[in-house]
């Protein structure tokens, strides 16, 4: 039997776990390129990887909607300037973050940051790992 994410996330570690095609045919999205002060929307029921593209050196806002039980990946590249920023997080379901506060995003121009989020049912977690050079 396949495993879930939401199997994954709640500990049901089997042994065919690993032979899951969980992430194999990801469903990969873009969310809105962004502009001066824009919301960039994700809308988590259209798979889960999305890529969001920060332009224009500006304070992006992030909302997050339709989020389910599983496990997501924001890509989030910088245009060939930089300097983009995200100023808030938001949306249905808070998010809880790994070390109390959103991470600090890599400003350097053409860089790529990536968010991970876990949603269990109760509560979306996130967490990242930052300065991709592209």
């Amino acid at each position: 039997k396949q495993k879930t994410a939401y199997e994954i996330v709640d500990c049901d570690w089997s042994s065919d776990v690993c032979s899951s095609d969980l992430f194999s045919n990801p469903e990969v999205f873009a969310a809105t390129a962004g502009g001066s002060g824009a919301t960039q929307a994700i809308d988590l029921s259209k798979g889960n990887i999305c890529t969001v593209s920060l332009v224009n050196s500006k304070a992006n806002a992030i909302t997050i909607s339709n989020v389910t039980k599983g496990v997501y990946i924001i890509i989030l590249k910088q245009d060939g300037t930089g300097s983009c920023t995200i100023s808030s997080w938001n949306g249905g379901t808070a998010v809880v973050w790994a070390g109390g506060s959103a991470p600090t995003l890599t400003t350097t121009a053409s860089y790529v940051d990536i968010v991970t989020l876990v949603y269990d049912g109760t509560t979306l977690r996130g967490t990242s790992t930052l300065n991709f050079a592209s």
